[in-house]
């Protein structure tokens, strides 16, 4: 099987594409999963020389999204050292890399020479081959390969330096094995999303009502309710370091299955703001009072510390204490006091889930990753 041997230069984004049904009523919704396990699109640009952007031509001519060719993980790169011709196995740390048995490892040294070859085997830090090597090589990498087909046409443009910018994106056709993994605590029986963008990316909130407008063109617009309850959505951004947090993120969303799971997220936003202490043994929370909102929220909230720890607790009634203060009475006590400056900020946590079946992984240069994804408030 033909391998394809290009090493992208402008970016790499891995796309994983789960398929939920939503259905709306006007106060609940269900969520049926069409497709649980996902899709995976590798997008790649490369920059190539003229015989090089011949030959990646050609290649898609002859096989274009109908053959089956073997395609690189380039975000699982390993670097290796002092291979010899008719070797049949590899000493790597594998790293979280994703090699599979039956599958393939490609093989390219620092001067551009490279094999496919096929896995035998996997054990402990070792890949067996199906067949030896072909060359020696001194200072290489080894990659990952799957089978896949090509999911878009092969793009190539010319620049005045002479270079051509490839570009295409790859379906790989054999599933990669997973574990769908939750690294985060849970609370109520939901996982609760401890990242906080704020710190590790960012995050924007959108808060309405739907409404369905009636124009009667020449008069005035009126607007009737769509649904019994307001709903918020925004987008919440990861920057991610390093490939086990690359690895910890994607397991969860494979727990998560595109739209399908809900979870509680912190809104990260001082709401509440504490006005004593917290005592141990006691189930209040004393707060200043809002005079622009009259508190009706019964639910759980999130406490969070100067320190990055969470306290997780829910409001069952609030009360007014004086013309300054109101109370939060919580369904349990607190096990620990909470000194007053310790308290960074009071803020709900909202059952949310991804508003989207496509989660993208934008690879940096840095072996690191951007992640970007759409969320909305279950109603």
């Amino acid at each position: 099987m033909e391998g394809w041997p290009f090493i992208p230069q402008r970016g790499i984004k891995e796309k994983y594409e789960w398929l939920t049904e939503v259905i709306r009523t006007k106060s609940s919704e269900q969520r049926i999963s069409l497709r649980p396990v996902p899709r995976v699109k590798i997008e790649q640009t490369f920059q190539l020389r003229g015989p090089e952007g011949y030959a990646a031509s050609e290649l898609a001519k002859q096989y274009g999204k109908t053959g089956e060719m073997i395609i690189p993980l380039w975000s699982d790169l390993l670097p290796l050292s002092n291979l010899s011709q008719g070797a049949v196995s590899l000493s790597v740390g594998f790293d979280d890399a994703r090699f599979i048995e039956g599958q393939y490892v490609y093989i390219i040294g620092l001067d551009n020479r490279f094999e496919f070859k096929q896995i035998e085997t996997l054990t402990n830090n070792s890949i067996y081959l199906t067949s030896a090597l072909e060359m020696s090589y001194g200072e290489c990498h080894v990659v990952p390969a799957l089978t896949g087909l090509m999911s878009s046409d092969w793009s190539m443009t010319k620049r005045s330096d002479l270079y051509l910018i490839g570009k295409c994106e790859f379906y790989i056709s054999q599933e990669i094995p997973n574990s769908p993994a939750n690294p985060f605590p849970s609370y109520l029986g939901l996982t609760v999303l401890t990242s906080r963008p704020i710190l590790e990316g960012s995050k924007t909130d959108k808060h309405r009502r739907e409404a369905i407008e009636f124009d009667s063109v020449a008069g005035p617009i009126s607007y009737q309710t769509e649904y019994a309850d307001p709903i918020s959505d925004g987008t919440i951004m990861w920057s991610l370091d390093t490939r086990q947090q690359i690895k910890e993120l994607r397991n969860w969303f494979y727990v998560l299955k595109g739209k399908m799971t809900s979870f509680y997220m912190p809104r990260w936003v001082n709401e509440f703001q504490a006005s004593r202490p917290i005592s141990s043994g006691t189930a209040y929370v004393y707060i200043e009072r809002n005079p622009a909102l009259d508190h009706t929220y019964v639910g759980p909230v999130c406490i969070v510390k100067r320190d990055g720890s969470l306290v997780f607790a829910e409001i069952q009634m609030i009360s007014n204490v004086n013309e300054d203060e109101d109370s939060l009475l919580m369904t349990t006590t607190f096990n620990d006091t909470i000194p007053l400056n310790d308290i960074e900020m009071v803020c709900k946590l909202v059952e949310m889930r991804l508003n989207t079946d496509t989660i993208e992984f934008s690879y940096t240069e840095s072996n690191g990753a951007d992640v970007k994804a759409s969320v909305i408030e279950v109603t």
